[in-house]
C-alpha cells in the first residue's frame, strides 16, 4: 500500500474513532440528564458518607425514613433501597458501597417476606436499568455487561456500544426532558427515601389479611440465597455491623420465614422481626408499603434498636 493511501486508511479510521467518541459521550450525557434518581452516582462518586446505610427493596424505600434515624441517634444514615429489586441487586449496591472510600459502620438490611429468598418473575427483579446511565463507571459497566452477556473488551474499544444501553433514555431526553419521578416507585428525597403519605387508591379500607402460609424451602431460589449469604460475609469482612430487618406489612408473616433467616444467618445476628408489628390500616399506603405515619412509627422502633 502506497504512502498516501496508508495515510487515509488512518484519517479515515480517525474520523470514525472521533464520531464513536463523541456519538457515545452524547449519549452518556443525555442519559444522565434525564436521570432523576442519582443515588448510584453519588456512591461511585465518593459522595455518600454515612454511619448508617439502609439496603432492601421498596418496603424500606417507603418505610425508613433516615432523618428520623439521624435525629433519635445523632448518627447520619441514607436510604439505598430500590422498588422492586431482588437480593442479587442489593449486593450489588453493597458491592459498590464497599468499593467507595466510605463505608458505614451499620447496614440496616431490610428483608422481605418471602421475597428475599423466592424469586417473583416480574416483581421482583434485578434492577439493572439503574445501572444502565452510570456505564462510564468501570465497575458498572462490567456489572451492566454481564448481566446482558455484552463483550467487555467490545465496550471499551467502541465508546458508542459502550452506552448502547442508554440510547432510549438519551432520545427520551431530548423529547421530554428530565424524568418525572414516580410517586411510588423514585420519588427520593434529600436522605434517599421515598415517603409517601396516605393511602394508595382503593386502599382507604383495608382490613388486615391473616393468612397460614407455611414456608417451605424448596420453593427457595438457590441463587437468592447464595446472595444473602454472601451479603453477610461481606459485611463481616468489610467491619459493617449488620442489623437484619423484616418489615411490616398488612399481611400476616409467612409461619417459619423469619427462623429461616436466622439459620442462614448461623444465629451469629439478630433478627428483628417487625412484619405484623402494626395492624392498623391508617400506618399503611397499601398491604405491602408502610405511608409517612407507619414509616415514622417504624423508624423510630428501629432507631430505639440502634440506640441499645
Amino acid at each position: 500500500m502506497r504512502k498516501h493511501q496508508l495515510y487515509k486508511v488512518l484519517f479515515f479510521l480517525l474520523i470514525i474513532v472521533l464520531i464513536d467518541r463523541s456519538l457515545g459521550l452524547m449519549v452518556s450525557k443525555l442519559a444522565l440528564k434525564y436521570k432523576f434518581d442519582r443515588r448510584i452516582e453519588l456512591l461511585i462518586n465518593n459522595q455518600i458518607d454515612k454511619d448508617i446505610l439502609v439496603l432492601g427493596s421498596s418496603k424500606a424505600l417507603n418505610g425508613i425514613d433516615p432523618q428520623i434515624i439521624e435525629n433519635k441517634t445523632g448518627k447520619s444514615c441514607y436510604n439505598l433501597s430500590y422498588s422492586g429489586s431482588n437480593i442479587e441487586f442489593h449486593e450489588t449496591i453493597l458491592d459498590l458501597i464497599i468499593l467507595s472510600k466510605n463505608h458505614p459502620s451499620t447496614l440496616i438490611y431490610c428483608i422481605d417476606d418471602p421475597g428475599s429468598l423466592i424469586k417473583f418473575d416480574g416483581i421482583v427483579v434485578y434492577r439493572k436499568e439503574e445501572l444502565y446511565p452510570f456505564v462510564y463507571n468501570n465497575e458498572i459497566n462490567n456489572i451492566v455487561s454481564q448481566k446482558l452477556d455484552k463483550s467487555i473488551l467490545a465496550s471499551k474499544i467502541s465508546s458508542v456500544y459502550h452506552q448502547n444501553v442508554n440510547l432510549v433514555t438519551a432520545i427520551k431526553y431530548l423529547l421530554r426532558g428530565k424524568e418525572v419521578p414516580d410517586y411510588e416507585i423514585n420519588n427520593v428525597d434529600n436522605y434517599g427515601a421515598n415517603i409517601m403519605i396516605g393511602h394508595q387508591a382503593k386502599h382507604e379500607n383495608m382490613k388486615f389479611v391473616n393468612r397460614k402460609f407455611v414456608y417451605d424451602t424448596k420453593y427457595e431460589n438457590d441463587e437468592y440465597r447464595n446472595a444473602f449469604t454472601r451479603i453477610l460475609a461481606k459485611c463481616k469482612g468489610n467491619n459493617i455491623n449488620v442489623k437484619l430487618i423484616i418489615t411490616p406489612s398488612f399481611v400476616s408473616s409467612t409461619i417459619g420465614f423469619r427462623d429461616r433467616i436466622s439459620e442462614l444467618s448461623k444465629d451469629t445476628l439478630l433478627v428483628y422481626d417487625y412484619s405484623n408489628q402494626f395492624t392498623n390500616n391508617e400506618l399503611f399506603y397499601n398491604y405491602e408499603h408502610l405511608n409517612k405515619n407507619g414509616a415514622t412509627k417504624f423508624t423510630s422502633l428501629i432507631a430505639d434498636e440502634l440506640n441499645l
